[in-house]
C-alpha cells in the first residue's frame, strides 16, 4: 500500500517486487551490501551482477570504501564490459562530498553518461538541501521516511456520524476542542473551483447534498465526489498510471506557495452559508 501511494505521489518506480506483482508498479533498485558481501571482492560481484542485468547495472559502491574501492572497481567492470550508460549508488556517508568526488571521476574516465543515485534516510529537506548545493546527483531513492512520516506520524483525524435517516434526514455534528477532531454536519457536496483563465486551484467549497452552488463566469467547479457502488459497482478502476497522472495534473495547478517547503500555506475550504448556517445552529443547541 506504502509503494500504491509512492508511486501515485510521483514516485517513477518501486524496490519492493511484490508492489510490482500486485499493482504492476515498474520495478526499479540496485544490488544489496549482502550482494556483494557475498563474493570475494567488489570487481566479482559487479561482473557477476552485470551477467545477470546487462543492461544500465547500478553498483552499489559503498559496502566496504566508496571511493578507493566501489568506485574504481564499478569504472573497471564498467569499461570492461563496455557500459556507458550505466549507473552507481551510495547509501551512507556525506552525500554532496561524495557525489561531487565520484561524478568527478566519472568524468574523467569517460563515463559521463553514468548516474549517480542515492539513498540513506532521505526526506524532501535533505533532497532539497543537496539540490540547492548543486550535488551532481541524478536519483534521489526515497524509502522509510517517505512512508512513515517521521515528522508527524499521527494523523490526527475521526470518522463520525455526519447525518441520520430517521423520518427525514437529521443532521449531527461532534464536537471537540481540537479543530481535527471535531467534524461538519450533514450529507455534503465537494466542489474544487478553479480560475476559468489560469486553470489554477483557488479554493474548494462544501455543500449540503442538496444545493447546487451559483455561477459565476470566472470561475469553475468541479465535483469531487462520485458514486462508486449502488447495488454494483457504478465507477470503472482507474490505472495506477491514470491517477498519477491526475495528480501531477492537480499538483500542477496549484500555486508555487504551496509547494514551498519554508512556508505553511493553508488551502482554504469553504462552507455554503446553509452548510454554515446548519452547523451554528448544532453548536448552539448541542445541549
Amino acid at each position: 500500500k506504502g509503494a500504491r501511494a509512492a508511486f501515485i505521489g510521483g514516485c517513477i518506480g518501486s524496490a519492493c517486487t511484490l508492489a510490482g506483482k500486485i499493482y504492476n508498479i515498474p520495478i526499479n533498485g540496485t544490488m544489496a551490501h549482502s550482494w556483494v558481501q557475498m563474493f570475494k571482492n567488489e570487481f566479482e560481484a559487479f561482473k557477476a551482477y552485470v551477467k545477470i542485468y546487462p543492461k544500465n547495472p547500478v553498483f552499489l559502491i559503498d559496502t566496504y570504501d566508496c571511493l578507493n574501492s566501489g568506485l574504481k572497481n564499478a569504472i573497471k567492470v564498467f569499461k570492461e564490459f563496455g557500459i556507458q550508460e550505466g549507473g552507481v549508488r551510495i547509501d551512507s556517508g556525506n552525500l554532496l562530498e561524495l557525489s561531487l568526488k565520484i561524478r568527478q571521476e566519472l568524468d574523467q574516465a569517460g563515463l559521463q553518461k553514468c548516474k549517480i543515485i542515492v539513498s540513506n534516510a532521505l526526506d524532501e529537506w535533505s533532497i532539497k538541501k543537496l539540490k540547492e548545493q548543486n550535488a551532481p546527483i541524478d536519483i534521489f531513492g526515497v524509502g522509510e521516511r517517505l512512508i512513515t512520516a517521521s515528522s508527524d506520524p499521527i494523523f490526527s483525524c475521526v470518522y463520525k456520524l455526519a447525518a441520520l435517516e430517521d423520518q427525514g434526514i437529521k443532521p449531527k455534528i461532534k464536537i471537540s476542542e481540537n479543530n481535527e477532531k471535531s467534524t461538519l454536519p450533514h450529507f455534503k457536496k465537494l466542489f474544487r473551483v478553479y480560475d476559468k483563465n489560469t486553470q489554477k486551484i483557488l479554493f474548494d467549497e462544501l455543500y449540503v447534498f442538496d444545493e447546487n452552488p451559483n455561477q459565476d463566469e470566472n470561475l469553475e467547479r468541479k465535483e469531487l465526489l462520485e458514486l462508486v457502488y449502488k447495488e454494483k459497482r457504478l465507477l470503472k478502476k482507474s490505472s495506477l498510471n491514470t491517477i498519477q497522472d491526475y495528480t501531477k495534473e492537480q499538483i500542477s495547478k496549484l500555486d508555487e506557495s504551496f509547494l514551498d517547503l519554508d512556508r505553511f500555506v493553508k488551502f482554504e475550504v469553504k462552507l455554503s452559508p446553509k452548510l454554515q448556517n446548519i452547523t451554528e445552529d448544532l453548536l448552539k443547541t448541542r445541549f
